[in-house]
């Protein structure tokens, strides 16, 4: 957490071309120039800033991994006995781990959050008794859910705006899976996996297709929902704020009400995921707010706006992030 006079200073201008490359991290310079305001030149030299700034902190491609064909299981685990060296041999264990997706540290009851993606409940439980038998006495307390639905906003808060026209990324979905890429397909995603941004021509060289025929690839898989989006990321501690997870039991529920709330949720610009998993809780939310305070304030509001239907609510303050990569180590069957 940095005191707020460490905190970068980002004018309105920057704050815009963070805004552009949350919505679409791939959108040429050209593009962002009309948007923003600004030269192509300046543009590039703003955006090498926030990067040697540490504010961005790279580009990613959003993927629907349920399209993929993979589930997508969360582990929440609670720590004791834990020494310096046995922290280092879990998160690096974790974090170069072919099938995990995202490792995040948190304060309150869990201390880490773990997201597994495989294939189906043989293949993640082979992942998940691997894990055991190496850190079981380590963990207190651990819990699973199996996502259903996940989406993912665009970071409005950065402009402090409501888009009612604002794009959302389906992380997994409920249609059927219908991967009908080939190898050279999954290459190309794995290439783009950890880095958005990734020049044509260099995948081009690497998967050894033309820049063309690469590119009409790329499309396809944007057309068929395959390739959801190309965003940033952000360390957003330096942006000024924190990130919070939200956990909901609810009661006198239905599919209206559902809607209702993740409508509210969808068009909240505090906002950036949400969660329908099967576990303990019906519902997950994850925010980020400029500290507890307009956490808190928004939380509120979203208490009282659905308090007939609320039954419990928990939640975590997200601090460190290991690894966020939404695509196995792997090649298809």
């Amino acid at each position: 957490m940095f005191e707020q006079s460490k905190i970068p200073k980002l004018d309105l201008k920057d704050k815009k071309i963070c805004y552009q490359l949350d919505i679409n991290a791939r959108q040429s310079l050209q593009q962002m120039s009309k948007q923003v305001g600004l030269s192509k030149q300046v543009i590039s030299y703003r955006i090498k800033s926030l990067i040697d700034r540490g504010i961005v902190k790279g580009f990613y491609t959003i993927l629907d991994v349920h399209k993929l064909g993979f589930m997508a299981f969360k582990v929440y685990v609670k720590v004791q006995n834990f020494s310096p060296e046995v922290e280092k041999a879990f998160t690096d264990y974790l974090a170069k781990h072919k099938s995990v997706a995202w490792l995040v540290m948190s304060n309150g009851y869990w201390d880490y959050n773990i997201v597994y993606l495989a294939r189906n409940v043989f293949e993640f439980d082979g992942y998940y008794q691997e894990f055991l038998n190496k850190f079981r006495d380590y963990l207190e307390d651990r819990e699973i859910s199996l996502v259903v639905e996940a989406y993912q906003f665009r970071r409005s808060y950065i402009l402090g705006d409501k888009d009612d026209d604002t794009k959302y990324d389906v992380m997994n979905g409920l249609a059927e899976p219908k991967w009908d890429g080939d190898k050279t397909d999954w290459e190309i995603l794995k290439i783009l996996a950890p880095n958005g941004r990734e020049e044509i021509q260099k995948i081009s060289q690497k998967v050894k297709l033309s820049p063309k025929a690469v590119s009409l690839r790329i499309k396809n898989m944007v057309k068929k929902g395959i390739i959801q989006s190309f965003r940033a990321q952000f360390d957003v501690s330096l942006l000024g704020f924190q990130y919070y997870k939200v956990f909901l039991k609810v009661k006198n529920f239905n599919k209206q009400k559902e809607e209702s709330m993740w409508t509210w949720l969808r068009y909240n610009p505090n906002v950036i995921y949400t969660t329908k998993a099967l576990g303990k809780h019906d519902f997950e939310f994850e925010m980020q707010a400029r500290g507890r305070e307009e956490f808190h304030q928004v939380l509120g509001e979203f208490r009282e706006k659905f308090k007939d239907c609320i039954r419990t609510v928990e939640s975590l303050h997200y601090f460190k992030e290991f690894k966020f990569l939404y695509l196995p180590e792997a090649t298809p069957e």
